[in-house]
């Protein structure tokens, strides 16, 4: 797969294939990343960082709809060359991470613009949106905050925790690795394979 364009510039809409960065609203109003304690951590900080939408089962261009099936891609490693997706571990206490597969149902994803979870509808840049995972184990629940003791890292669970993301356009197209400066301690289930 090529790497994304930075269409985003040019309309309002969400579309495939083009460089985003995702913010978290509520809580902590931080930026989709990674923590690369030992493995990729899906992690909350303070800098944006580009990822991009592929979807599953059907062509990878055009608008990004709600209740469509896709994941979320992040270019992961020191120099930017791994691909990670948006991985389904287990749910409430179990770290999301960015995985190199693309095969496991748990790094599928819905998006979502409203809370009735209508299907169809277009997503604009900056409009709230909430993620659930596809995967029939953990289908139904929502990517939210590890809370309460690890607010900067995710899990999947109810939404009875913040999990509420902006999708804002990136223009710097950011692979570098994030410095370590801030870096919160990883819950208890990163200690584990």
């Amino acid at each position: 797969m090529s790497e994304p364009g930075n269409a985003a510039a040019s309309s309002d809409q969400v579309v495939y294939n083009t460089y985003y960065t995702m913010y978290m609203l509520q809580n902590v109003n931080l930026y989709l990343s990674w923590s690369n304690i030992a493995n990729f951590w899906a992690y909350l900080y303070d800098s944006p960082k580009s990822l991009w939408f592929v979807k599953v089962g059907g062509e990878n261009s055009g608008p990004v709809l709600t209740g469509d099936t896709l994941q979320v891609v992040i270019n992961v490693g020191q120099s930017g060359g791994l691909k990670g997706y948006l991985y389904c571990r287990g749910l409430n206490d179990w770290t999301v991470a960015w995985n190199s597969s693309t095969s496991s149902t748990a790094a599928t994803w819905s998006i979502w613009t409203d809370e009735a979870m209508t299907p169809g509808l277009p997503i604009a840049l900056g409009q709230t949106v909430y993620l659930t995972n596809r995967d029939p184990s953990y289908a139904g629940n929502f990517l939210i905050q590890y809370l309460p003791q690890y607010p900067d890292y995710l899990t999947v669970g109810p939404a009875t925790v913040p999990c509420q993301f902006q999708i804002l356009a990136d223009d710097s197209a950011l692979s570098a690795d994030e410095p370590n400066a801030k870096r919160s301690p990883p819950p208890p289930d990163t200690q584990e394979a």
